[in-house]
């Protein structure tokens, strides 16, 4: 038996930091994906592009340090929970997320870690709906639901773009099959028609996300963390009812609210979240008028613009292509 998937990242639109406390957020996936094919095989291997040699490892002893080992680890928990015996198998993982050794940001973690439940699961015949997918992941790092939102995994685990607020709190049972059958308390995943109106670009330096959030954290108090998540809820409603309605004006008018929000959060953090490579490239944006901000945790990683159809909009194109990568060919759900 063999077994194929194809698991997209992703890229925050509006809600990156709020999100992790309980804000919505907006979130799309990407045409570029995280490869797995699963063959049988005499022993239990993973190996990866990514990587310079396989990994032969036991069920039984896997290291958890590691997502794939998160990831290996929950899955057969729940087949032995299910009385299904293990089937030796080799998992091969090709990313197609990243160029090279150069890191997108476009959510490979995440991505990787849905993929590696998927496979196992599926190889031994067990398929799962994606909110089921997604429960199944996030309590595999369940040690990080202080400091994560899991907006990576439910973008990959849907494939599409979302509406998306994190649970309340996990919902963990003896048994990993109940953790998914009962409802989780302010989960939200609502899958978005709309076409985004946008121009993406990748500044050429990775960000650090967990580490941005923890010194987010550190440094910004929780009543004003309280006061940002009010804001962006208040943004995201506004945002989605904007593009449902094809309302550029009222589009830019939000996106320009959520840059300075990451302002305001950017002098918190001792100017961590937008790197010298962004405030080029927004200076840009800036001279011909044209309203962006930062996707995702900042720190480098990628910037979106707001797409106009004027000249100003054609010349600021041009310029940005000139020093940094357009990847809109990397993202679904952007209009043409």
């Amino acid at each position: 038996m063999k077994v194929n998937l194809r698991i997209p990242g992703k890229l925050f639109i509006v809600g990156e930091y709020t999100s992790v406390e309980g804000s919505k957020s907006i979130i799309l996936p990407t045409k570029k994906t995280i490869n797995f094919e699963v063959v049988s095989d005499k022993s239990f291997i993973i190996l990866s592009n990514q990587w310079n040699s396989d990994i032969i490892y036991n069920p039984k002893n896997l290291d958890t340090n590691e997502t794939w080992g998160k990831g290996l680890k929950i899955a057969y928990d729940f087949l032995k929970q299910q009385n299904i015996k293990l089937i030796p198998n080799k998992i091969s993982v090709d990313s197609d997320l990243d160029v090279g050794k150069v890191k997108l940001g476009l959510g490979t973690s995440g991505a990787f870690l849905v993929g590696v439940i998927q496979s196992v699961l599926q190889y031994h015949k067990v398929f799962l709906s994606p909110h089921e997918t997604y429960k199944l992941s996030v309590l595999a790092l369940k040690n990080k639901f202080e400091y994560s939102s899991f907006g990576d995994i439910a973008c990959s685990c849907f494939n599409r773009p979302i509406l998306y607020r994190k649970p309340d709190k996990l919902t963990e049972k003896k048994f990993l099959k109940d953790s998914l059958e009962k409802r989780w308390k302010g989960l939200i995943i609502k899958p978005l028609e709309t076409k985004f109106p946008i121009f993406v670009i990748n500044t050429g330096r990775a960000g650090h996300t967990e580490k941005l959030v923890q010194l987010y954290k550190k440094k910004v108090s929780t009543e004003t963390r309280k006061k940002f998540i009010r804001l962006i809820d208040k943004y995201v409603k506004i945002f989605k009812v904007a593009l449902e309605e094809k309302n550029i004006r009222e589009i830019k008018n939000i996106i320009l609210y959520c840059y300075h929000v990451q302002i305001k959060m950017d002098q918190f953090m001792d100017k961590k979240i937008i790197t010298k490579e962004m405030n080029e490239i927004f200076t840009i944006g800036e001279k011909y008028n044209i309203v962006g901000k930062v996707s995702g945790a900042g720190g480098g990683d990628n910037i979106f613009f707001i797409k106009e159809k004027n000249e100003k909009f054609n010349k600021f194109m041009i310029e940005i292509n000139n020093k940094y990568k357009n990847i809109d060919g990397l993202i679904r759900g952007i209009e043409n």
